[in-house]
C-alpha cells in the first residue's frame, strides 16, 4: 500500500507542478547557437539581400576608388574583382583622370564591349588597359581604336568571336593577349602593328594567320598554341629577336626551314601536331634552345643535328614513331628531362648516352620494343634519379645487376627493369647436378 501511494503521489506531484510552471527551464547556450547556425542553412531570401548587399558595398568601394584616383590626379587606377555589371559612368564625368595611363578591370562582370569603350574613350594618355576574366561576348568594339596610345591589351578568357578592323590603327600596340576566347581569324591591317613583341592567342579557333604576319619583326614571344592552324608562313624567319615559340596543338604537317633564322630561340613547342619530320637546319642554328617538346607527332627520327642542342634542358619527344636516339645526342649536356614514352617501336638508346651528365629523369615508358639500357646509363648518368620504362603488362627492358645496384646506390628511382640473372645462379646450378 505505501508503494502505491508514493506513486499516486508523485503523479499528482508531476501535474501539479506542471501546472505552476515549476519545470526546469531549456538552457541555450551561445555555442548551442553557433553550433545551430552552421547547421541550418540560410533561407534563400536571406541570400539574395546578402548578394545584393555585397554588390552595393562592391559599387561603394568602385566610386570611392575612382574619386581618390581623380583627387590625386594618379596616372594608375585598379578596379579589378569588383564583380562590377558595367563600368561607372563617374569614370567619363571626372576630367582629372585624363592623365590615366594603366586601368585595370579585369575579374568584373562586365558584358557589353561597346558600352565598356563608350565610357572609357575619353581616356586618351591610356597606354595599358587590362579587360580580361570578363562576360563580353560578340566581336570587340570598334572604338578600342579609340586609344591612340595604347601599348597593352589584355582581353583573355571572354567570348570575343572577332577583333575591329579598325584595332590596326594602335600603332604602339607591343602586347596583345586574347588567350581563351573564340577568335576564328586575324584582321589583315594587324600587320600594321610594327612595335608587336608579345602576342598571345592560346585556346581560339584560329584557322590561318593573316598575310601580313611577317610584319611583327620585333617578335619575341609567339603563343598561338591550341587552334587550328594548318600552316606557318616563311615570314616567321624573320623574327630574329624571337625567343619563345608556341604552336603546340593545332594541325601542322610541317616546319618552315626559315625558322633556322631565329638563332636566339630558346623554347619550341609544336607537340601534339602532324609534324613527320623536324628539319636539320633549325637544330643546328638554335644553339641557345632550352626546352624543345615535339610530343604527339609523326617524327620517324631526330636528326644528327640535334647534337648542336647544347643547353637544352627539357626534350620531350614522346608518342611519335621514333626506333632510336643519335649517338649526337650526347653534345646535350645540359639536358635534364628526355620523354620518350608511347613510341612502340623504340628499341636502342646509345652508348654514347652515358655522356649526359646532368639528366635527372629518364621516361620510355610503354616502349615495348626496348628490351635493354646501356650500362653506361649506371657510369655516366650520375644524375640520374628517375629512369621509368614500364609496360602496361610484365617488364622486358632486361638490365645488368650491377647496373641497378649502382643506380639504386644513388638513390635513383627505378621502374619496370627486369634485372638479368647473374653467372653465379649458373654455376649453383651446375654443382648441383
Amino acid at each position: 500500500m505505501p508503494k502505491a501511494k508514493k506513486k499516486k503521489g508523485g503523479k499528482k506531484g508531476k501535474k501539479k507542478g506542471g501546472k505552476k510552471g515549476d519545470t526546469v527551464p531549456i538552457v541555450t547556450t551561445r555555442d548551442m547557437l553557433r553550433e545551430r547556425q552552421r547547421c541550418m542553412c540560410p533561407r534563400l531570401g536571406d541570400t539574395h539581400l546578402l548578394a545584393d548587399r555585397a554588390e552595393e558595398i562592391k559599387t561603394d568601394v568602385a566610386y570611392w576608388v575612382i574619386r581618390k584616383a581623380a583627387h590625386r590626379e594618379d596616372v594608375k587606377l585598379s578596379l579589378a574583382g569588383l564583380g562590377l555589371p558595367a563600368i561607372p559612368e563617374e569614370i567619363a564625368q571626372r576630367p582629372e583622370l585624363g592623365r590615366l595611363q594603366v586601368l585595370n578591370l579585369s575579374r568584373n562582370g562586365l558584358f557589353n564591349s561597346y558600352s565598356l569603350f563608350d565610357t572609357i574613350r575619353g581616356l586618351d594618355q591610356l597606354r595599358n588597359l587590362d579587360i580580361s576574366r570578363n562576360f563580353l561576348h560578340g566581336p570587340l568594339a570598334d572604338d578600342v581604336a579609340c586609344l591612340p596610345r595604347l601599348e597593352t591589351l589584355k582581353i583573355d578568357y571572354n567570348q570575343i568571336t572577332s577583333l575591329p578592323e579598325g584595332i590596326g590603327a594602335l600603332k604602339h600596340m607591343h602586347t596583345f593577349s586574347a588567350a581563351h576566347n573564340q577568335l576564328m581569324k586575324l584582321p589583315e591591317n594587324l600587320g600594321e602593328w610594327t612595335e608587336l613583341s608579345r602576342l598571345n592567342l592560346r585556346w581560339n579557333r584560329i584557322v590561318a594567320l593573316p598575310a601580313s604576319f611577317g610584319n611583327w619583326t620585333k617578335m619575341r614571344k609567339l603563343w598561338l598554341g591550341h587552334n587550328q592552324i594548318a600552316e606557318l608562313p616563311e615570314s616567321v624567319g624573320g623574327f630574329t629577336d624571337l625567343v619563345d615559340l608556341d604552336l603546340a596543338v593545332n594541325k601542322l604537317t610541317e616546319v618552315p626551314t626559315s625558322l633556322a633564322n631565329c638563332v636566339h630561340i630558346q623554347a619550341l613547342h609544336l607537340g601534339e601536331n602532324q609534324i613527320k619530320a623536324i628539319p636539320p637546319e633549325i637544330l643546328a642554328a638554335a644553339t641557345g634552345l632550352q626546352e624543345l617538346h615535339l610530343f604527339k607527332n609523326k617524327i620517324e627520327a631526330l636528326p644528327p643535328e640535334v647534337g648542336s642542342l647544347r643547353t637544352i634542358k627539357k626534350m620531350s619527344l614522346s608518342s611519335n614513331n621514333l626506333r632510336s636516339l643519335p649517338t649526337e645526342i650526347e653534345n646535350c649536356a645540359e639536358l635534364e628531362e628526355l620523354y620518350l614514352s608511347n613510341n612502340p617501336k623504340f628499341s636502342k638508346i646509345p652508348e654514347s648516352f652515358g655522356h649526359l651528365r646532368m639528366l635527372k629523369e629518364l621516361s620510355a615508358r610503354q616502349c615495348k620494343a626496348l628490351k635493354s639500357l646501356p650500362p653506361s646509363i649506371a657510369t655516366g648518368c650520375v644524375s640520374l634519379k628517375e629512369l621509368d620504362v614500364r609496360l602496361p603488362k610484365k617488364p622486358v627492358c632486361k638490365v645488368a645487376p650491377n647496373v641497378v645496384a649502382a643506380l639504386e646506390a644513388r638513390q635513383c628511382t627505378i621502374r619496370g627493369i627486369k634485372a638479368k640473372k647473374g653467372k653465379k645462379g649458373k654455376g649453383k646450378k651446375k654443382k648441383g647436378k
